[in-house]
């Protein structure tokens, strides 16, 4: 499983390796820890102003605490290896890196504060989570409710929900040490670059077109019941998503798309 996710999902891997060394650090070696890279590598507008610009993208590895760092990496996680298994490491890694720039670059504009320090991934993550949930909008997952509540529904309104609360704590001004608008910069991004990739993504053996490709209830090509395991295979997708399934899983529903791919037509 691990070879499997290096040689096909890289960056995803990289990137939370990279995070967790970074905070680690940062709690353990660093004199000052949080407030001291928070300094060197945050992101405000007086220093990009000076030209310190690649704060724009250093910022995104900092973390002010290690809820902050889990719940990123936990969403990077999820969202990050069904993207980057769609639209390739290089995109994705594009998608990563300027979802936190635009996302950096809206809440320094309206927050030009000098005391104002943006660090974290979420402006990143929420790029990702939103290329997710514009490349699999139909897709049902189940989102954890203030951590403990399950509520299952398609990807497409985790996306909306997101934004809806989001704005909505901007506009509230509730949690202001937050960058609100940093998540909603990084959700545009992500919106935009899921809809540039979904040719790539219907083009890609996804969970809402498993059903086409290995047809349950057609009766076109299909002149036996449909295997037990297969059946299994499919509601698993359904309840958790593609993501959820193992090697052996993944090895058979391929095997299963490929004999209907190149079965004749009767």
């Amino acid at each position: 499983m691990r070879s499997r996710l290096w040689q096909e999902t890289p960056v995803t891997v990289v990137l939370v390796v990279i995070n967790v060394i970074v905070y680690l650090a940062q709690v353990t070696l660093v004199r000052g820890g949080t407030e001291t890279m928070a300094g060197d590598f945050g992101l405000n507008a007086p220093l990009l102003e000076q030209g310190e610009w690649w704060r724009l993208f250093t910022h995104q590895f900092i973390h002010g605490n290690t809820l902050h760092l889990v719940l990123n990496m936990a969403v990077l996680w999820f969202a990050g290896l069904a993207v980057e298994g769609t639209v390739g490491s290089l995109a994705y890694t594009a998608l990563y890196l300027c979802s936190g720039v635009l996302g950096g670059l809206l809440q320094i504009a309206v927050n030009s504060q000098p005391e104002f320090m943006l660090i974290g991934a979420s402006g990143s993550v929420c790029g990702v989570l939103l290329a997710f949930c514009t490349l699999y909008p139909n897709v049902r997952i189940t989102a954890l409710i203030f951590f403990i509540l399950p509520l299952k529904l398609k990807a497409k309104f985790l996306g909306m929900g997101i934004v809806g609360i989001t704005v909505a704590f901007w506009l509230s001004g509730l949690e202001p040490n937050i960058g609100h608008l940093a998540h909603l910069g990084g959700c545009l991004g992500g919106f935009v670059f899921g809809l540039l990739f979904q040719g790539a993504a219907r083009r890609a053996n996804l969970v809402e077109d498993v059903p086409q490709r290995v047809p349950v209830r057609r009766s076109v090509g299909l002149r036996q019941p449909m295997d037990p395991a297969m059946a299994a295979i499919l509601d698993k997708i359904s309840r958790e998503g593609f993501s959820a399934l193992d090697d052996d899983e993944r090895g058979k529903l391929e095997k299963a798309r490929d004999r209907f791919l190149n079965r004749p037509d009767p």
